[in-house]
C-alpha cells in the first residue's frame, strides 16, 4: 500500500468541512429561538392554569380568592387548588386581574396567551 492511499486527501477533508459548515448555517438560526419559544408557550400555559384554578376556585366557594381587595394566589396554595404558585420561567411574577367575571392573568415579559 503507498502513502497516498493511507488517508483522506486535504482536498476531501476540506469537502466535508464545507458541508458540515452549510449544514451548521442551515440548522442553527431554529435553534436559537427554540428556548425562548418553549419559555413563552410555558408561560402562556401557567397562566391558563392560573385562569382554571381562579375559575374553580370561585365556583366551589362563590368568590376569587381575595385579599386586601387583590387577588391572593397564596390562598390557591392554601386550599390545595396548586402546589405552589406558578411563575414565569423568567422569574416574573403573573398580574393578575378581574373584570366582572373575566379573569385576566399577564406576564410582564410574555404578555397574555392567545386564545385557543
Amino acid at each position: 500500500m503507498s502513502s497516498r492511499e493511507r488517508g483522506f486527501s486535504l482536498l476531501e477533508m476540506l469537502v466535508v468541512l464545507f458541508v458540515i459548515g452549510v449544514l451548521l448555517m442551515i440548522a442553527l438560526p431554529n435553534f436559537r429561538g427554540a428556548a425562548e419559544r418553549s419559555q413563552a408557550k410555558a408561560c402562556h400555559a401557567n397562566q391558563r392554569l392560573l385562569i382554571g384554578q381562579l375559575e374553580q376556585f370561585r365556583l366551589d366557594k362563590g368568590t376569587y380568592p381575595m385579599e386586601n381587595g387583590t387577588i391572593d394566589l397564596e390562598q390557591l396554595v392554601a386550599e390545595k387548588y396548586l402546589q405552589s404558585v406558578p411563575k414565569c420561567p423568567k422569574g416574573a411574577a403573573y398580574a393578575v386581574s378581574i373584570s366582572g367575571d373575566v379573569v385576566t392573568v399577564t406576564c410582564p415579559v410574555h404578555g397574555q396567551p392567545k386564545s385557543p
